[in-house]
Protein backbone atom coordinates (compact mmCIF):
# COMPACT_ATOMS: atom_id res chain seq x y z
CA UNK A 1 0.00 0.00 0.00
CA UNK A 2 1.35 3.45 -1.09
CA UNK A 3 0.79 6.16 0.82
CA UNK A 4 0.61 10.37 0.10
CA UNK A 5 2.02 12.64 2.81
CA UNK A 6 0.04 15.55 3.59
CA UNK A 7 1.14 18.22 5.74
CA UNK A 8 -1.24 21.27 6.78
CA UNK A 9 1.12 24.22 6.97
CA UNK A 10 -1.62 26.63 8.59
CA UNK A 11 0.38 27.18 11.91
CA UNK A 12 2.35 29.86 10.22
CA UNK A 13 0.23 32.32 9.02
CA UNK A 14 0.98 33.93 5.57
CA UNK A 15 -0.37 37.21 4.04
CA UNK A 16 -2.36 34.70 1.79
CA UNK A 17 -3.74 32.25 4.37
CA UNK A 18 -4.91 35.58 6.43
CA UNK A 19 -6.68 36.90 3.27
CA UNK A 20 -8.77 33.82 3.09
CA UNK A 21 -8.79 33.18 6.63
CA UNK A 22 -7.18 29.90 6.30
CA UNK A 23 -4.86 30.55 9.65
CA UNK A 24 -4.56 27.75 12.02
CA UNK A 25 -7.43 25.73 10.83
CA UNK A 26 -7.98 21.72 11.09
CA UNK A 27 -8.63 20.19 7.90
CA UNK A 28 -10.07 16.75 7.02
CA UNK A 29 -8.32 15.18 3.89
CA UNK A 30 -9.80 11.77 3.27
CA UNK A 31 -11.73 11.20 5.92
CA UNK A 32 -8.17 12.14 8.54
CA UNK A 33 -8.46 15.48 10.59
CA UNK A 34 -5.00 17.33 9.70
CA UNK A 35 -4.42 19.67 12.63
CA UNK A 36 -2.22 22.57 12.01
CA UNK A 37 1.83 22.06 11.77
CA UNK A 38 1.14 18.31 11.35
CA UNK A 39 1.12 15.67 8.76
CA UNK A 40 -0.77 12.94 7.88
CA UNK A 41 -0.36 9.75 5.72
CA UNK A 42 -3.45 9.30 2.79
CA UNK A 43 -3.56 5.85 1.16
CA UNK A 44 -2.62 7.38 -2.54
CA UNK A 45 -5.64 5.36 -4.34
CA UNK A 46 -7.43 7.64 -1.77
CA UNK A 47 -5.64 11.01 -2.74
CA UNK A 48 -5.72 10.10 -6.06
CA UNK A 49 -9.35 10.48 -5.40
CA UNK A 50 -10.30 13.48 -3.78
CA UNK A 51 -7.31 15.26 -5.31
CA UNK A 52 -9.22 17.64 -6.84
CA UNK A 53 -11.02 18.93 -3.66
CA UNK A 54 -7.87 19.70 -2.20
CA UNK A 55 -6.08 21.64 -4.89
CA UNK A 56 -7.29 25.37 -3.57
CA UNK A 57 -6.40 24.60 -0.56
CA UNK A 58 -2.10 23.16 -1.96
CA UNK A 59 -2.63 26.25 -4.35
CA UNK A 60 -2.92 28.86 -1.66
CA UNK A 61 0.00 27.08 0.68
CA UNK A 62 -2.46 25.49 3.14
CA UNK A 63 -1.44 21.98 2.58
CA UNK A 64 1.65 20.47 1.09
CA UNK A 65 2.00 17.14 -0.84
CA UNK A 66 5.03 14.93 -0.25
CA UNK A 67 7.60 17.54 1.41
CA UNK A 68 6.45 20.94 3.36
CA UNK A 69 8.18 23.60 1.06
CA UNK A 70 11.81 25.06 1.80
CA UNK A 71 12.05 27.09 4.60
CA UNK A 72 8.67 26.04 6.38
CA UNK A 73 9.04 26.55 9.86
CA UNK A 74 12.34 28.39 10.23
CA UNK A 75 11.89 31.66 11.81
CA UNK A 76 11.50 34.79 9.56
CA UNK A 77 14.80 36.74 9.43
CA UNK A 78 14.48 40.18 11.09
CA UNK A 79 15.19 42.98 8.27
CA UNK A 80 17.62 45.82 9.44
CA UNK A 81 16.33 49.39 9.58
CA UNK A 82 18.81 51.76 8.08
CA UNK A 83 18.75 54.89 10.09
CA UNK A 84 17.54 57.93 8.41
CA UNK A 85 18.57 61.36 8.80
CA UNK A 86 16.56 63.62 11.05
CA UNK A 87 14.50 66.12 9.69
CA UNK A 88 15.23 68.67 12.04
CA UNK A 89 15.50 72.97 10.25
CA UNK A 90 19.20 73.91 10.96
CA UNK A 91 19.79 77.15 11.62
CA UNK A 92 21.20 78.38 8.45
CA UNK A 93 18.36 77.24 6.93
CA UNK A 94 16.13 79.58 9.00
CA UNK A 95 18.40 82.70 9.12
CA UNK A 96 17.63 82.67 5.43
CA UNK A 97 13.81 83.33 5.44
Amino acid sequence: MNTVKIYNLTDIVTPVLKQYRLGANAFSVCGQLCAPGTAIEIDEALWARDKPRYDRLVTLGALAVGEPPTGYGKPAAKQSRTPVPALVATPSVVAEK
